[in-house]
């Protein structure tokens, strides 16, 4: 079967990035009935708005059995470095990334607002609890909305 992702031209073999392999991790899944795709808001209504060179952190419930393969910052903020963000599994005390990192290498710079996607997928196992942390790198307010890409099971 043939996923919508599949289908976009930027995500080819050709144009040498992992976007296809990626997608050909979570592609069985797209018309699994145990499975439902799902976005989650990272940071809650209050948080979203973070103050100049501030700080926001917000808990994050998902599912256990979920699978997160993605996260998607708009194409508002592709280009110049705007915010740093992490996000911490709270069960395993495992942070995704290293370090904190910037949302310019993860705001998809394909030319269409298009999701980023992780490597590999990351299951959700535990109670399903994560933090998630930002940090507002500019000299003025930035209201940051940044979406979870997951699959929940039913």
């Amino acid at each position: 079967m043939v996923t919508p992702l599949q289908l976009d031209s930027y995500t080819r073999d050709l144009w040498m990035e992992y976007d296809s392999l990626a997608i050909a991790q979570v592609s069985p899944l797209a018309y699994d009935p145990c499975y439902k795709p799902k976005l989650i808001i990272c940071l809650d209504t209050q948080s979203q708005t973070v103050p100049a060179n501030g700080y926001a952190q917000a808990g994050i419930k998902i599912r256990p059995g979920s699978i997160i393969y993605g996260f998607h910052f708009g194409s508002q903020y592709a280009g110049t470095p705007q915010f740093n963000f992490q996000m911490t599994d709270v069960e395993l005390s495992h942070q995704l990334f290293s370090e904190p990192v910037s949302q310019s290498f993860l705001a998809n710079q394909k030319g269409v607002d298009y999701p980023n996607l992780f490597t590999s997928p990351y299951p959700v196992c535990g109670k399903g609890r994560f933090l998630f942390e930002v940090w507002n790198q500019l000299a003025e307010a930035l209201v940051i909305i940044p979406l979870l890409i997951t699959l929940e099971p039913q």
